[in-house]
């Protein structure tokens, strides 16, 4: 096992986000399909942000003002899902993203900080 591989899988997303690249198809659905999520505001893996992963956030979803409010909340929220499934079609590039990853994958960061749901 790579216990790092998240946080680079983390890093490798970013790097492509930040070349200027238009953005994947992959990722254009994943972004679509969290506009459908509902977050648990309170998920353990929205505030842990991948702590055992090298605490990497990338995605550019800083949200400023951690812990004011339910909005700030659900948009680390919604940033820890971004980066686990962004992160998983990385991965797993047969598999990629498919609908409905993301009520799994919320679900289980309702549960899970963002490492633990990434290998679940």
């Amino acid at each position: 096992a790579r216990p790092t591989l998240y946080a680079d899988l983390l890093e490798q997303v970013a790097a492509s986000s930040a070349s200027g690249r238009p953005e994947t198809a992959v990722h254009s659905q994943i972004e679509n399909d969290l506009r459908r999520t509902q977050v648990d505001r309170s998920a353990r893996g929205a505030s842990s942000r991948g702590e055992r992963a090298g605490g990497s956030r990338s995605g550019g979803e800083g949200t400023g003002g951690e812990g004011t409010g339910g909005e700030s909340d659900e948009s680390e929220a919604l940033g820890a899902l971004r980066r686990v499934l962004r992160a998983f079609a990385a991965f797993s590039p047969s598999v990629s993203y498919v609908q409905g990853m993301n009520f799994i994958a919320s679900g289980l960061l309702s549960q899970l900080d963002e490492a633990e749901a990434f290998w679940m």
